[in-house]
């Protein structure tokens, strides 16, 4: 299993350079996004916390990376390309490395703080600790949450395998998208988180060279069908309120965004939007092959033959 690596040497830098911004105001670890945004639709309040992504910022705080994801992060979307951001994610990521108690304690103020605003809107709270990294924060829950705060569902996307811990978080009021990616484990991976009803996101697009607007159209065919590879699916662009979502092991289309628009690694599953678009096929009978093998293998027969990663 790839290293946590949370108690790791960092260039020596100083806490308040950290934790400040350049006007000298305190630096908020927790923010908000397009997408998160939209959850107010919904009623529910959310939050999240970009970290610099992979090795960005020193030792990976993604420990199951593959070269799709890191290459084709969501930081390469929207304001996220901006320097700004990345010194902001830099500089908080090297604060948990360095000052991980500070880290902690500051954390545990602002969720404290997020719950209270939300029922003071009479929404429902929800927090995305992982916007760009895979931590395992549910491990670390008592550093950074108070015991008092009631009622906050925190909602996470990961590539790790569903572990005990990860499923007793569930039990505490998580919820956890698993994230396809190029990977070799996924499928297995996929299968048995779907086995205790967790979805798997996957970002789609249409072949390799079309238009960004064909991406959109290619996601809304599939959400529209109801099923992939004899598994249902769901609108992941909606929101990012993922606890909403029926917990029915199928999986959560997302357009491809930034520069997985252009994405030649496999991380994106492309497809024939001829195909897909114009024919009543099977979707799984539509994907584009180009010139490059697509990572997604045939049709399984059931969930309960996939490779079992529970620690």
């Amino acid at each position: 299993m790839p290293s946590e690596e949370t108690d790791v040497a960092v260039p020596a830098v100083r806490r308040h350079e950290l934790q400040l911004t350049p006007s000298g105001s305190l630096r908020r670890l927790l923010g908000t996004s397009h997408k998160i945004k939209l959850g107010e639709g919904v009623k529910v309040l959310g939050a999240v916390m970009y970290l610099e992504p992979h090795k960005g910022a020193g030792p990976t705080v993604c420990p199951y990376a593959t070269p799709g994801c890191s290459s084709q992060c969501i930081t390469t979307t929207g304001r996220m390309v901006y320097n700004t951001h990345r010194r902001a994610r830099v500089a908080k990521t090297l604060l948990f490395r360095s000052f991980r108690a500070d880290f902690m304690a500051q954390l545990r103020g602002e969720v404290s703080f997020h719950v209270v605003k939300a029922a003071a809107q009479g929404m429902t709270p929800t927090i995305r600790l992982n916007g760009t990294s895979d931590l395992a924060f549910w491990r670390w829950e008592q550093e950074w949450r108070d015991p008092a705060v009631q009622g906050l569902r925190m909602v996470e996307y990961t590539k790790r395998p569903a572990t005990s811990q990860m499923l007793a978080a569930i039990d505490r009021g998580w919820s956890f998208t698993f994230s396809w990616s190029e990977s070799a484990a996924a499928l297995a991976r996929s299968l048995t988180w779907a086995q205790h009803g967790v979805n798997t996101a996957v970002v789609v697009a249409g072949s390799l060279g079309s238009k960004r607007s064909v991406d959109k159209a290619v996601a809304a065919a599939l959400v529209q069908r109801g099923s992939l590879m004899g598994r249902g699916t769901l609108d992941g662009d909606k929101h990012d309120a993922r606890f909403l979502d029926p917990q029915i092991g199928g999986w959560v289309v997302l357009k491809a965004k930034g520069d997985a628009h252009n994405d030649r690694t496999g991380f994106v599953v492309r497809f024939d939007e001829d195909l897909l678009l114009g024919t009543d096929l099977p979707a799984d009978q539509c994907l584009w092959h180009g010139d490059e093998p697509m990572p997604v293998p045939p049709t399984p027969r059931s969930p309960s033959g996939a490779a079992k990663e529970m620690t």
